[in-house]
C-alpha cells in the first residue's frame, strides 16, 4: 500500500512502469516495507469477476476459494519447485479440477520487493537459528445461515501438516478455528494473535500467516459491495478499493480492514525477516496490497509491473 502510494498510484491496479523507474520504486517499496513480505493468493478470470458478491447479508453468495487446495496439491506433486513453477502449476491443476459452471480462479504472487521468480519456493530461510512462527485461521461460520463454508477448517489441518513437514516447532503453530476444538477465530482474537505473531521477530525468522474464510472488498465509487478487490480485474482498476477479512463475529464486531492488517501483519517486521501469506478467500486476495505481483492467467511470462508482475 504504502509504497504503491510513494509512486502515486491508488490501492488496487495494474501499472506497467517505465525501465527508469523501476530501481527508484523498488528502493522506495523496500524503505516503507523493509521485510520480505510473499503472499499467495487466487484472483478471477475476467469474464468471472464481479460475481462473487461480499458476505453483507444472510444470502449473500460467494465464490469458493481455492487457493490452499492447489497450493498444497502442487506442492506435493513435486519438490524444489520454483516459484513461477508453482504458480503454473496451480494454475493447471485449477483448471483440471474446475467443476461445472463454477468460476475460474488464477493463483497470484505478490511481494513486498521484487522476486526472482526461478528461485525455489520456501517458506523458510536458510539460516539455521531462525525462529518460525506461524498463524493459522480457519472460518467456517457454523450455523450462520448463507454464509458457512464446508472445508476451511480440513484447509487449516492441511496446512498445519505441511508447516510441521517444513520444521515450524507444534508449539510456535497457533490455530484460531470455529471448531470447539481451538480458540475462536473472533476478531479480538485475531488481531491478538496478528500481534503474538510478529512479536519479536528478528532477521532469519520466517513467519507464517494462513487465512481461510469469508472476505470483503468496498469501492469508492460503488459505495461498498463487490466492486472492484481482490479477483476482480475490471473493478480493480476503477479506483480506490478496501479489502477486509471476515472474522467469525464480523456482524457484531465489525471486519478487519487492509489498514489494519497492514499495521498488525507487516509495519513492525524488519529487514531480513520474511513473511509469508497465503490468503484463500473470495473477495480480498490481495489485501495487503503489495507493490509487486505475477499472475499466472496468460500463456505467457508478462513483464514486470507493480501489482502486477514480479519481474
Amino acid at each position: 500500500r504504502l509504497a504503491r502510494l510513494l509512486a502515486g498510484l491508488g490501492k488496487v491496479g495494474n501499472v506497467q512502469l517505465p525501465p527508469e523507474r523501476r530501481q527508484s520504486f523498488s528502493d522506495d517499496a523496500a524503505r516503507v516495507m523493509p521485510a520480505t513480505v510473499v503472499m499467495l493468493s487466487t484472483a478471477l478470470q475476467q469474464e468471472d469477476a464481479g460475481k462473487a458478491m461480499s458476505p453483507r447479508t444472510p444470502y449473500s453468495s460467494g465464490v469458493r476459494g481455492r487457493c490452499t487446495e492447489l497450493l498444497l496439491e502442487a506442492l506435493g506433486e513435486l519438490e524444489g519447485r520454483s516459484w513461477v513453477e508453482l504458480c503454473w502449476a496451480m494454475r493447471r491443476l485449477c483448471v483440471a479440477g474446475r467443476r461445472p459452471g463454477e468460476n475460474l480462479q488464477s493463483p497470484v504472487l505478490s511481494c513486498s520487493r521484487q522476486l526472482d521468480l526461478s528461485a525455489a519456493a520456501s517458506v523458510r530461510q536458510p539460516i539455521a537459528d531462525g525462529r518460525c512462527r506461524a498463524l493459522l485461521i480457519g472460518v467456517n461460520y457454523s450455523g450462520q445461515e448463507g454464509l458457512e463454508i464446508l472445508g476451511s477448517h480440513k484447509q487449516v489441518a492441511k496446512m498445519r501438516e505441511y508447516l510441521l513437514q517444513q520444521g515450524f516447532p507444534d508449539e510456535d503453530l497457533r490455530v484460531l478455528a470455529d471448531d470447539r476444538q481451538h480458540a475462536a477465530p473472533d476478531r479480538a482474537a485475531i488481531e491478538a494473535s496478528m500481534r503474538w505473531l510478529v512479536e519479536g521477530a528478528r532477521p532469519g525468522d520466517s513467519l507464517f500467516f494462513h487465512y481461510s474464510g469469508h472476505g470483503s472488498s468496498y469501492t469508492q465509487e460503488a459505495g461498498g459491495g463487490n466492486g472492484g478487490g481482490a479477483g476482480d480485474e475490471k473493478g480493480a482498476d476503477a479506483g480506490s478499493c478496501d479489502e477486509a477479512l471476515c472474522p467469525v463475529d464480523f456482524r457484531t464486531a465489525g471486519m478487519i480492514f487492509d489498514d489494519e492488517v497492514y499495521r498488525f501483519l507487516v509495519a513492525p517486521l524488519r529487514e531480513g525477516v520474511l513473511l509469508t501469506c497465503v490468503i484463500d478467500c473470495c473477495q480480498a486476495g490481495t489485501i495487503l496490497h503489495l507493490p509487486f505481483a505475477f499472475k499466472a492467467s496468460t500463456g505467457r511470462l508478462p513483464m514486470a509491473s507493480t501489482s502486477g508482475q514480479i519481474d
